[in-house]
């Protein structure tokens, strides 16, 4: 099973809120991250953190979902 899900373009469909994704960013050449994804804020903004640090969501491209790794082969 993949790690993550299909990247998604953040102007196609938002994440859905009090989850954590693999986000990309493409603001100084590509950077590839795990952020939580609360929500949008009341100004319209989406609301992203990574390692207790809020990231400017204009920086954030795309978006994949993680996937719980597989409980095949666990000891």
């Amino acid at each position: 099973m993949p790690a993550a899900d299909e990247w998604m373009e953040l102007w196609q469909c938002s994440p859905l809120p009090g989850r954590s994704y693999l986000v990309a960013s493409k603001a100084a050449g590509v950077a590839l991250d795990v952020a939580f994804f609360y929500g949008a804020r009341p100004d319209g903004a989406l609301w992203w953190t990574m390692t207790n640090a809020e990231f400017p969501s204009s920086a954030i491209t795309h978006w994949a979902s993680l996937n719980e790794p597989s409980q095949r082969g666990a000891a």
